[in-house]
């Protein structure tokens, strides 16, 4: 019986046990665990964000789904006066202002007054040289001179001629001047009439250039018309003035600034209830918290129409003993046309007031097809929104008449609170 021959065993070494490899770096094995370690945290991580944001998006289709709810805030609907003015700007003027000007041309000589200066009627403000037409005057009393010797020789040549007349005359009648000779001699004394009429005229004329000559010259002499206030100063010596279409103003000068008025601008939407002898009260910059009040004297019927806006000048009488007020200031206007005795008075906020369901309404209602003619003309009754527990409740009311910031109504009891704002819950 044959006998298999016995074959080795091989046995594969462990890489501890591989001749010639070294045993495996502790610390290597220990990077190796920590990143495995880091890895399955960063997945642990990502897994709980996903979740999370799963929950986020679940949160938000469920509310979604549940309509939202407001906090509101309201104001109570008060009993009382309400006074409505009209809002206007002007700006503060003297009663009586007058630009001073000169009327002949020329050189100016002095100025003798500044600004703020006060004056009185007749005061002298400025002078023009005075060398030309000092000589004009010489020249016209010159020409006076000679028209009235021209008038002595003109009388003396009358007079002759008079006597030549009376004695052909007499030689007529005797027949011893012919009518030829008697019609030379009439001619004569005519003719001396005629040119002591002529002289008569030409004197005339002197003294017409006499005045006038004396009046430029007196106008060279720049005076106050009026007493008052100097309340611009345009001019300083040496300066030439030409006027030669119209006078150059020099000065401007207000009567009295003690008593003043308001220009206002009166939109023509309001102008029908503004009245004569209607009281109003106006603020300017320089003195905000000051009130001063005013009277309308008038209003005027001439428009004026600025950027397609008309409006109407009123006119306010205001007194200014104090002096603080001055020209030029613009003056924020209220003019007060009426009052509403024992009013039902809401905020006029609460009248623009709608909630957000009711907008969306709205907003899908006139996203439809274009409405006629009819149905956007029909006016939308006012109303305005009241609680009823937490829901808003509409409720119509008529408007009598606002100051901007109150409106009084009818359609509400006094006490009830009217919505005036919301506010969506977190």
């Amino acid at each position: 019986m044959a006998v298999e021959p016995l074959r080795p065993t091989l046995v594969t070494p462990s890489p501890h046990e591989v001749p010639g490899h070294p045993p495996p770096d502790p610390e290597i094995v220990a990077a190796l665990s920590e990143d495995h370690r880091r890895r399955r945290r960063r997945l642990v991580v990502l897994g709980v964000l996903g979740v999370l944001a799963v929950a986020a998006v679940a949160v938000v289709a469920i509310r979604g789904t549940r309509p939202p709810r407001y906090d509101y805030v309201t104001r109570v609907v008060e009993r009382r006066t309400l006074s409505m003015p009209i809002s206007a700007s002007g700006s503060v003027e003297p009663k009586n202002a007058v630009d001073v000007g000169a009327d002949i041309s020329g050189r100016i000589d002095k100025v003798l007054v500044e600004a703020n200066d006060r004056v009185q009627k007749g005061d002298l403000l400025a002078q023009l040289h005075t060398d030309v037409l000092d000589l004009a005057v010489k020249q016209a009393r010159a020409a006076v001179v000679t028209a009235q010797a021209n008038r002595t020789t003109a009388e003396i040549a009358v007079a002759d001629a008079k006597t030549a007349m009376a004695r052909a005359d007499q030689l007529k009648k005797s027949g011893a001047v012919s009518g030829v000779d008697h019609q030379q001699v009439e001619s004569t004394l005519r003719k001396s009439i005629a040119a002591l009429a002529v002289v008569d005229a030409n004197i005339a004329a002197a003294l017409a250039g006499l005045e006038m000559a004396r009046a430029n010259r007196e106008k060279a002499e720049i005076r106050a018309p009026i007493g008052g206030i100097v309340l611009r100063r345009s001019v300083e010596p040496g300066q030439v003035v030409i006027s030669a279409l119209q006078a150059a103003v020099l000065f401007r000068l207000a009567e009295d600034l003690a008593h003043l008025q308001v220009r206002a601008d009166i939109d023509e939407a309001d102008v029908g209830r503004v009245k004569d002898g209607q009281e109003a009260t106006f603020t300017v910059s320089a003195a905000p918290d000051q009130v001063y009040r005013a009277r309308v004297r008038s209003v005027t019927n001439a428009p004026r129409v600025m950027q397609q806006v008309v409006t109407y000048e009123a006119i306010l009488d205001v007194e200014n003993a104090d002096g603080t007020l001055r020209p030029g200031m613009t003056a924020s206007v209220k003019v007060q046309t009426g009052a509403i005795e024992n009013a039902t008075l809401v905020p006029s906020m609460a009248l623009r007031f709608a909630p957000a369901e009711e907008k969306a309404k709205e907003k899908a209602a006139t996203s439809g097809p274009p409405k006629t003619t009819v149905e956007k003309a029909a006016p939308k009754a006012t109303r305005v929104w009241i609680l009823d527990g937490d829901t808003p409740v509409p409720k119509d009311v008529v408007i009598l008449g606002s100051d901007g910031e109150r409106t009084a109504v009818t359609g509400l009891d006094e006490g009830a609170a009217v919505i005036v704002s919301e506010q969506a819950r977190p």
